[in-house]
């Protein structure tokens, strides 16, 4: 029987200081996690395989003070239209992930790394922020304050074909 692919890549990125343990398999989905030591920290990042996709799921920050969860989820809707690939999700009790999807069918060893790339790097530049905007009232509303009215940002000037009509 042929290796996984997802343990071929990760042998592939032993010498990059990534690490892979499979955790378990039942209908058809392989559970993961992948640690990595980044400049500050190290993180572990939880993988879910089966024939559909490969999701990742990368813990960020506690859940948040409820005097600050109006900025800080405005805070990650705005990060995730900047970033590409990976995108901040909530999950039960608000605790804040970093995630990312792959299609198994189109997997290949550059978009994977790419992904593990991107999760890593989005994760030690955003982490300290988000958990002390998570945590703090003055912060959550100094950013609130700087941060742009919803409506302004859905002003839309409408042209008709006639300027003059």
């Amino acid at each position: 029987m042929s290796e996984p692919p997802i343990t071929r890549y990760f042998r592939l990125l032993e010498r990059d200081g990534w690490t892979y343990q499979e955790a378990s398999r039942d209908s058809g989905t392989v559970w993961g996690t992948a640690r990595y030591q980044t400049s500050r920290r190290r993180i572990d990042i939880y993988l879910a395989v089966n024939e559909d996709c490969v999701a990742f799921q990368l813990a960020v920050a506690a859940p948040s003070s409820p005097a600050c969860r109006t900025a800080l989820w405005r805070y990650l809707l705005y990060l995730n239209q900047e970033m590409k690939i990976a995108k901040f999700a909530l999950g039960r009790d608000d605790q804040i992930f970093l995630s990312a999807e792959l299609p198994a069918a189109a997997l290949a060893f550059g978009s994977f790394r790419g992904t593990l790339s991107a999760l890593s790097t989005y994760f030690e530049h955003y982490h300290r922020e988000i958990e002390l905007l998570a945590s703090s009232r003055v912060l959550a509303e100094a950013w609130l304050s700087l941060a742009p009215l919803a409506e302004e940002s859905l002003k839309i000037e409408i042209l008709s074909r006639d300027r003059n009509a």
